[in-house]
């Protein structure tokens, strides 16, 4: 099993469990590095429509209503993209996922999320704001 840590990102005076990834749209081989923001409380991934612009993405199914916080409706589009977990210099691949479908919002006011049914439950995950705000990954 290895082990891969990240330091937490602090914006706005917030510590915050950001961690490296790499996006792959699966049609035409485009990818990007992103810091996506590990969010337990989110069912699944959401990507901001930054995202879909950069990867060149086409939709793979029509648009429809996602929950938000508080389960506030958000109008999104599905987009299929393979995710990389890469280590905090992006040297190396921590993991690697199949295509998935995730949902894309209509703008981009928020950071690539990364949710608990579709990326998170590959993972032991330890969050340590006590100690120095530390992410610890067990693959």
């Amino acid at each position: 099993m290895a082990v891969f840590t990240y330091p937490f990102t602090v914006t706005d005076g917030c510590h915050r469990p950001f961690v490296p990834i790499k996006v792959i749209n699966p049609v035409n081989g485009r990818f990007a590095l992103y810091r996506c923001l590990i969010d337990s409380g989110a069912d699944k991934c959401m990507f901001p429509d930054a995202v879909v612009k950069q990867m060149m993405s086409v939709a793979c199914g029509p648009k429809t209503k996602s929950k938000g916080i508080g389960g506030i409706p958000i109008e999104s589009v599905p987009h299929q993209f393979m995710i990389e977990l890469m280590s905090q210099d992006y040297k190396e691949i921590a993991w690697k996922s199949e295509i998935m479908k995730i949902d894309c919002v209509l703008h981009s006011q928020i950071p690539p999320l990364l949710g608990s049914s579709d990326f998170l439950y590959n993972f032991d995950i330890a969050l340590n704001y006590k100690n120095g705000g530390v992410i610890v990954i067990d693959i």
